[in-house]
């Protein structure tokens, strides 16, 4: 380019002065214009020289142009990347959940119903229901958890029956089974009442039948496959629901398993236990914690403060066989090591969560008067499951699946949550979630009166489902 420059300014110089004798100067307007026009030329000879030669290197992309029957012109639109679509069953089958116990049990199989209906696309009907449940003591629970009993679910109470259900029907034998066992009930008298709690046996006798048939399976707390296998405990269970799935493949899969093979025919799966392991409910967590998601504004009241340490107080029964016996100065030793050290600055405030009828029991009374505490009993239930929910320092209640599902929904979950559980045992505590974020302290089992060791690894721990 500098060459260029020079040689065109010598020639511009030689022109001028063989042309006119005139000697032209700097300042000369008449130079001065013959100059500029003479730079202005070459650049443009340059630009456009350039631009050319990279329009001959890259390649030039021309739309397509298509017409369409009526004439109409058209562009060709890119295609889109196909979206990975779900594997559904092609013969519907029907999960139906049987809601035992009370709040948190509920929730754990409400949580299981979705996990398998979101994985083999099966809608869900919920035998009890809140109202059947939570009739007298939380009559708002669907106000306060309301995606829990909706998404893929089926109302039998309002919904006729169409295409899908009868498809189920067919397969079975519900017709059959209905002028056999019921012979004035119809099928959509079946199906009204099979969520409902007084069936006149209608549910129990049906299910036997098709279970002895390989047609019903219903899955107790304890049964045949390894939950602790990786992905989740019901993750061979679900390859074996996938019907329309490669069977090749799932055979290859499970050729170790042998009893998976008889439920290929299953279309209803009955689920008639509690579930309590996080063993399957750790790959889910993002789908459980969307369907148990809580409606807080409407159903919490006593939401504690950033400096608040809630502990829950859980006063079982005695024909509930779940009392440890723990002294009251295991949970003294636990809140004045971690909580309340000398060390340690004293802004912190103990929030007490029991129920109403424990508020005077000695270990309340204790923790209330030795900390200055605060008894949370709670507008209701929900209300003090909340409180626990929303605390981001909590001390978890053994045994208690209340304030585990509270810990394991609570907005600060995995996310500066710090969690205690005080536990009796490693090998098959009983009713224990291990949550590797969580915090375990086991207790002496002897006198049950102090901690033996503090932040026990988890792996080490080997829970059971119940």
């Amino acid at each position: 380019m500098a060459r260029m420059k020079l040689k065109l300014r010598e020639k511009l110089s030689s022109k001028h002065q063989g042309a006119s004798s005139t000697t032209c100067t700097g300042s000369s307007d008449s130079c001065f214009t013959g100059r500029r026009f003479g730079w202005k030329f070459l650049l443009a000879a340059v630009v456009i020289s350039s631009t050319f030669v990279s329009m001959i290197n890259r390649p030039l992309k021309i739309p397509v142009i298509r017409y369409t029957p009526n004439g109409v012109k058209r562009q060709k639109k890119k295609k889109k990347k196909a979206t990975k679509q779900k594997n559904c069953a092609q013969n519907d089958g029907v999960v139906i959940a049987n809601l035992h116990g009370r709040l948190a049990n509920n929730l754990f199989q409400v949580a299981l119903a979705h996990r398998l209906s979101e994985d083999i696309c099966w809608p869900i009907i919920f035998k009890e229901g809140w109202q059947g449940v939570f009739l007298y003591d939380l009559p708002n629970a669907h106000e306060c958890f309301p995606n829990a009993l909706q998404g893929n679910t089926r109302s039998p109470e309002t919904a006729t029956i169409g295409p899908r259900e009868l498809e189920w029907f067919r397969y079975m034998r519900i017709s059959e089974l209905t002028n056999s066992h019921w012979p004035d009930n119809n099928l959509q008298h079946f199906y009204e009442m099979l969520p409902h709690r007084d069936n006149g046996g209608m549910y129990d006798k049906w299910l036997q039948v098709t279970r002895d048939e390989g047609t019903s399976l219903s899955l107790n707390s304890k049964w045949e496959f390894d939950y602790n296998a990786p992905g989740g405990w019901a993750e061979y269970l679900v390859d074996a629901l996938r019907h329309p799935g490669n069977k090749t493949f799932i055979k290859n899969k499970l050729q170790e398993v042998k009893t998976i093979q008889p439920y290929s025919g299953v279309r209803t799966v009955h689920l008639n236990a509690f579930y309590v392991h996080y063993g399957w409910m750790e790959p889910h967590m993002d789908l459980i914690r969307r369907v148990l998601q809580m409606n807080v504004g409407k159903c919490c009241h006593h939401i504690p403060p950033d400096n608040a340490i809630v502990i829950h107080i859980r006063n079982f029964q005695y024909f509930e066989q779940l009392d440890l016996g723990f002294k009251n100065s295991v949970y003294v030793e636990l809140l004045d090591r971690i909580f309340f050290s000398q060390q340690q600055q004293n802004d912190k405030v103990l929030w007490i969560v029991c129920q109403p009828d424990d508020v005077g029991i000695a270990l309340v009374k204790e923790l209330q008067q030795r900390y200055n505490g605060t008894i949370i009993t709670g507008k209701d239930p929900i209300d003090a499951f909340c409180t626990i929910s929303q605390a981001r320092k909590v001390v978890l209640s053994p045994c208690s699946t209340f304030s585990q599902m509270a810990a394991l929904l609570s907005p600060h979950f995995k996310k500066g949550q710090e969690v205690h559980y005080l536990l009796e045992q490693r090998n098959e505590p009983k009713v224990t979630l291990v949550v590797p974020d969580w915090r375990y302290h086991l207790v002496d089992d002897k006198s049950k009166a102090s901690i033996l060791e503090w932040d026990v690894n988890t792996s080490t721990i080997r829970p059971d489902m119940s």
